[in-house]
Formats: structure tokens, sequence, C-alpha cells
């Protein structure tokens, strides 16, 4: 356990849920040093209603009680959340809004933009992060909170950020968006649905679990497969001839753009 106070502006929301879950969990921090600001500044049923974490809608009033402030809210909500910062660590899990946007926003001078994938809801998200300066302290404690629900990795520069936010935070997506094609790929094979459903959840999960120990790359192991000239090799070949790689840059591309533009502005365009 840690000696500071986090808070959690949107903390019961899909994302922040999430972190403050694996926050407690972890024992990371005890209840009575999380605060949480949602719009009624009650808890939901269930999520930690008998915890003695405390619950706001002053985001302020969260601000001023806490060494780290997690921004959780969706870019085009950004507009409603007002607040400023001095000293705490301010970690956004926001996409498509930049360092100097924030900093522009809240006064902060300890900034750190994180993104999270679907995987933190069991404690399994890769989490690339991204910040200007960070002291050694507010290095290690944000270590220690996104270590709470998985594995981190630090970017070069604000801009690798926004690609991983294409490559594996819309991973779920894209991937699920792949499973799909198989399912119907097999449906027309005469396969019933619900056992292709199901084909797929356990290759996913297992094949997903072999690759986090696999000593070789995907891209060697795919060559592995290639190189045995079998059944795998000859899908591969095919996918590879309908310009495989192609498509998936495409698709990488198009989540990068959208993660590089002003999302904050897009979305106020939107509702105009």
């Amino acid at each position: 356990m840690v000696d500071l106070t986090i808070g959690i502006i949107g903390g019961t929301g899909w994302i922040g849920q999430g972190i403050a879950q694996h926050l407690l969990k972890s024992s990371t921090i005890d209840p009575d040093q999380l605060w949480i600001a949602n719009r009624s500044g009650e808890p939901l049923i269930g999520a930690y209603a008998d915890a003695p974490v405390h619950y706001t809608h002053d985001h302020q009033a969260l601000v001023d009680a806490c060494d780290v402030v997690m921004l959780s809210v969706r870019p085009h909500q950004l507009e409603h959340v007002s607040f400023n910062c001095g000293s705490q660590l301010l970690i956004s899990v926001m996409a498509g809004v930049t360092i100097e946007r924030l900093v522009e926003l809240t006064g902060a001078t300890s900034v750190v933009r994180a993104m999270p994938n679907a995987a933190i809801e069991i404690g399994q998200s890769f989490t690339p992060w991204y910040s200007r300066y960070l002291s050694l302290t507010h290095q290690d404690w944000l270590r220690r909170i996104l270590g709470c629900f998985g594995h981190s990795h630090v970017c070069n520069h604000e801009a690798q950020l926004d690609y991983f936010t294409a490559l594996t935070g819309s991973g779920q997506g894209v991937l699920t968006a792949v499973a799909s094609s198989m399912v119907e790929a097999a449906v027309e094979q005469g396969i019933p649905r619900a056992s292709a459903n199901d084909a797929m959840r356990y290759l996913f999960s297992g094949i997903g679990q072999l690759m986090a120990v696999d000593e070789c790359s995907p891209t060697e192991r795919a060559q592995v497969c290639l190189d045995y000239a079998g059944t795998t090799a000859a899908a591969i070949q095919a996918l590879r001839d309908h310009d495989l790689d192609h498509v998936m840059r495409a698709g990488l591309e198009a989540a990068y753009d959208k993660a590089s533009s002003d999302m904050m502005s897009d979305s106020m365009k939107d509702t105009d």
C-alpha cells in the first residue's frame, strides 16, 4: 500500500470503474484513500457501496483532496469538467486530448497521458503512457497505479502514444472483428453459430496466453507455420495473397488518425 490519495473523475464509467476496482483489489490504496467524482456524487449500486470511498460531484473538491487525479471521461464531456491542478499528478486516460490541451484546461504541471485497453477488466491491460516530464516520485506513483491492472509501457513521444491507442487501445475491436469474420466463414460451411462462437472464444483465449509466453515474435511464429507447409501455412499464404497487411494497416491508420485529432473539438463540432 502506498501513502497517497487518488481521485478518479469519471470513476463510475467503464474505464474508471476498472481502475478503481484494481486499485482496491491490489491493495495499492485503502478505500478511504480513493475519491470518485461523477454527476450524482453517489456510488453506483454494488460498486463499493459498503466501502469508505469518497464520492462527490465537485471536481475541485476531489482535486484538492488528492495527490493523484485521474481523468476518465469521454473527450466530449471534458467541456463540462472544471478544476485547477496545483502540484497534483494528473493522469488522463482519454484518447485524442493532448498534453498541451490538458495543461491549458487544468493548469497542471505534471501530466501523463495513458491508454488502458479493454483487458483492464481482468487486470491484463497493456497500457502505454507518455509524459513530457515527471519527478522520480511521480514516476513511482504512476508505475504502481498502472501496474495494478496490467503492464505499462513508456512512449518516446506523444505521437507514439496515439499510435498505441490505435494498436492496443482499439485492439479488442479489431480482434473481435477478425473473430466475427471467422465465425461467419464457419457458419457458411454449416457449423452452428453457437459452436463457432465458442470455438473463437477458446481460440483467442488460448492463443493469447500462449503468445504471452512464446519466445518467438509474432512474425517469427508466422514464419514457423509457413515453413511447416501445412493447413496453417495455406491459410496464412491465402491471407497474404489477399493483402492482409494492407487491410490491417488501413484499419490502424484510420484509428491513429482519429486518436491524433483533437477529439474534444471534433466531438463539440458533431453536437453543433
